[in-house]
């Protein structure tokens, strides 16, 4: 049995805890979380690199969830939403907080508490049954490589501005 269908079971799935959870790294999450970065770090640089990771991880998200087309592993999702976004290759959720965290590297205790909390998110994601264990993974590596990119560009454009 494939760790995705051990962790979708009903009393996991229908956890407010789960359900909490599960809503970490959503649009909505992640721009509260930059706000408070952008007013409570010095860190102006990285959060700008954030900004910037955030848009090319979207771009690659929607790019691989389109060219893959892999279904999710519920029809729980409200019709709205399974309209907008019906694949669950790659989680956009779990992408979006590593892309979005990524560059503050040097910030260690933030980057190894969001990283556990990526951890549960993507348990969270499973459990619910909007993700597969492998959805989770390549959001981790999605959101990693996109914070690499956003920072070799800005670099790029620095110097060529500068």
């Amino acid at each position: 049995m494939s760790i995705s269908k051990k962790l979708t079971v009903d009393n996991l799935r229908l956890s407010v805890l789960i359900s909490l959870l599960s809503f970490i790294g959503s649009f909505s999450s992640i721009f509260i979380f930059l706000i408070f970065l952008f007013i409570f770090c010095d860190e102006k640089i990285s959060f700008i690199e954030s900004v910037c990771s955030l848009i090319f991880v979207t771009g690659i998200v929607f790019i691989l969830k389109f060219t893959v087309k892999r279904k999710r592993n519920t029809s729980e999702i409200n019709k709205i939403k399974q309209k907008i976004d019906p694949y669950s290759f790659p989680s956009g959720h779990i992408s979006r907080i590593f892309a979005a965290v990524s560059p503050f590297y040097n910030l260690l205790p933030v980057v190894i508490s969001i990283f556990i909390l990526g951890f549960f998110v993507s348990i969270a994601r499973i459990c619910k049954g909007y993700h597969y264990f492998s959805d989770c993974l390549v959001g981790v590596f999605t959101g990693i490589i996109s914070s690499v990119l956003a920072k070799i560009v800005l670099k790029t454009i620095l110097t060529i501005i500068c």
